[in-house]
């Protein structure tokens, strides 16, 4: 009885040997350690993402590296951003926003203008505000796109000397159906009386939807607006407001465009009467 009960007792100790072993394992490989903290900011958007968003993890990583402190990460991770238009930013009187992205360079140092950013969103919402954020995003026009012409008919791009002749063989058949001169749907070079303007533009307005092409803007990537709001606030006290940023998706990847950017408070107009 008693080399049964060792023998027992032996096994059962083996076994619980074996499961330790194996549970440490897993629970060793499961933690993952990374360069880069996330946290989890809130985001407002008009569609529920199937799978991870990059969109997400662009502004995700700009928030967590802000939370850091990591401004020479950011300035790697993002060497052709440019500086927004922050009232008041660390270089007043230097170089211009507009000048940046019409002279936009590789290896420009923005460092100092992510610290700025950080510090005043600080001094504006308090010390816990990168902790604290929330975002939502619109969709607006990229900085960069191009024309095309389309004929309506088939859908098809054409180029803009296919453009012209087909929308003038349209004009040339409607002055020839109506019995009209050019100066019926088109400005005479020389004078014309306002009444012959208005019937001209009344003319021209009656046919210009039938036109056989249009010209379309088409955009070379897409750009989002990125709006924070911290510590459940889109307005600091002293009356900054609309914090934003701009991501766009060039090469197949999103990265920062605009750095934050905010308006000045509002002034209410005097008047002397």
């Amino acid at each position: 009885m008693k080399k049964l009960t060792f023998k027992t007792t032996a096994l059962l100790a083996l076994i619980i040997v074996v499961i330790s072993a194996v549970l440490f394992s897993f629970f060793n490989h499961a933690v993952q350690v990374s360069t880069i903290h996330p946290i989890q900011p809130t985001a407002s958007v008009s569609e529920t993402p199937t799978e991870k968003d990059p969109r997400h993890e662009v502004i995700e990583t700009y928030i967590s590296l802000m939370q850091q402190e990591q401004y020479s990460k950011m300035n790697e991770r993002w060497p052709n951003t440019v500086a927004g238009n922050t009232e008041a930013g660390p270089n007043a009187g230097a170089i211009s926003s507009d000048d940046l992205k019409e002279a936009q360079k590789e290896d420009l140092d923005f460092t100092h203008h992510f610290k700025y950013h950080h510090d005043q969103v600080i001094a504006f919402f308090g010390e816990k505000a990168w902790e604290q954020v929330k975002y939502e995003w619109t969709k607006i026009p990229a900085p960069e796109g191009s024309t095309t012409w389309i004929e309506k008919s088939s859908g098809k791009e054409i180029t803009f000397e296919q453009a012209v002749k087909l929308n003038e063989q349209y004009w040339n058949n409607v002055l020839k159906e109506n019995n009209w001169t050019e100066k019926d749907v088109y400005k005479p070079v020389g004078e014309e009386t306002p009444e012959e303007a208005a019937q001209r533009k009344k003319n021209y307005a009656k046919y210009m939807e039938g036109e056989p092409t249009e010209n379309k803007n088409v955009e070379d990537y897409e750009r989002y607006s990125v709006q924070f709001s911290f510590n459940g606030s889109r307005d600091a006290a002293s009356g900054e407001h609309h914090f934003k940023i701009s991501i766009i998706n060039k090469e197949a990847m999103w990265v920062l465009y605009d750095m934050l950017s905010w308006n000045p408070p509002l002034v209410e107009p005097t008047s002397d009467i």
